[in-house]
């Protein structure tokens, strides 16, 4: 519990400066629109924000999409063959294979403290590693999610290749030692990351895919600001879905 509450005031306090961060540059631009800095105006941007960050009803919309998604077999791997040595890559599986390519988008959807819906997200490294962003930063971790972890889902992009999976991934690698990103609608820093942010961004900057949607978008000010949640990178039309388990819409 004491956890949950100093996260909370973490949370809260990530927002604020969000809110604060928008309300300047809005102050500062060219033309004629100004904006009214007053403490009533400041606590309904503030209070707009608090209410929308990772909304439950939106995240099991996010699950609900994710657990209707067919999983297929992944078709840049080599690692799935049937017994005349070929494989159908876009055949349903039941809950497919874990993934060991590098690569390879790793989600799950375990609650900070049992509670939080953050989820978390990482990229494959190798059939050992994974690259992911936790609270200490950029690290490597351990790619054994499927025993670690309560629910665990895992895709590919579609329009990449097997070597440009692997140099997403090394991408990521190369982020190792940065710190972590606690201000979640800042997605356009290079300088730290949090989870879904790090593998977002190897796919964005390197190939111009975007694995984000709308779904925790909001607006202040007339600014639209985007973050991206773990289960977004799965749910996205740039990506298939090559496993999944015990994953579920609560």
């Amino acid at each position: 519990m004491k956890k949950s509450k100093v996260f909370l005031s973490m949370f809260l306090s990530v927002f604020l400066t969000s809110v604060v961060t928008v309300q300047a540059f809005a102050s500062t631009t060219s033309g004629s629109t100004s904006y009214n800095s007053t403490q009533p105006a400041f606590d309904k941007a503030l209070e707009k924000a608090k209410s929308n960050p990772f909304p439950i009803e939106t995240s099991k919309v996010l699950n609900r999409t994710l657990v209707n998604k067919k999983i297929v077999n992944d078709p840049k791997s080599n690692q799935i063959r049937s017994l005349t040595g070929q494989i159908n890559p876009l055949e349903a599986t039941s809950n497919g294979v874990y993934p060991t390519r590098k690569g390879v988008i790793l989600v799950t959807d375990d609650k900070y403290s049992g509670i939080i819906p953050l989820g978390h997200s990482a990229i494959v490294y190798s059939a050992s590693d994974v690259v992911e962003s936790l609270s200490s930063g950029v690290v490597m971790g351990k790619n054994n999610w499927d025993t670690t972890r309560n629910t665990c889902a895992a895709g590919t992009v579609i329009s990449t290749t097997a070597d440009q999976d692997a140099a997403a991934a090394e991408w990521c690698k190369s982020k190792i030692g940065l710190p972590y990103n606690y201000d979640y609608y800042n997605m356009s820093t290079r300088s730290k990351f949090y989870c879904s942010q790090l593998v977002w961004a190897s796919f964005e900057d390197n190939y111009g895919i975007d694995l984000n949607t709308s779904a925790y978008d909001i607006s202040l000010f007339g600014k639209t600001l985007s973050a991206i949640h773990p289960t977004e990178l799965l749910t996205n039309d740039n990506v298939v879905v090559t496993y999944r388990n015990n994953w579920s819409v609560n």
